[in-house]
């Protein structure tokens, strides 16, 4: 990689942290796309130093950067007796 794209990479994270209301929609797109490295991460070897630091970065990004958008859901574990109630936020998948 060279300096050029370094800074230029330095600047896209940066320039993340700086949206505005009316940029929503584009931080919420690069939530899903960091949504996806953290599945993929998810499936490396979790004994691998590196792996798990970017691991516990994008978790880190995801959970600072996301405009979390709450839904009322429930999980259908027993059809007798109902469904169980749950939460999770519709962009990032977290559970509340």
């Amino acid at each position: 990689m060279t300096e050029n794209s370094s800074t230029n990479q330095i600047k896209k994270t940066t320039s993340l942290n700086t949206l505005n209301g009316n940029d929503k929609i584009h931080r919420n797109k690069y939530i899903e796309e960091f949504v996806c490295i953290k599945r993929i991460l998810e499936t490396i070897d979790t004994n691998n130093f590196i792996v798990n630091r970017i691991y516990k970065d994008v978790k880190t990004y995801i959970e600072v950067n996301c405009d979390h958008s709450v839904i009322d859901d429930y999980v259908d574990l027993d059809p007798d007796n109902g469904g169980k109630p749950i939460k999770y936020c519709e962009y990032c998948y977290k559970s509340f």
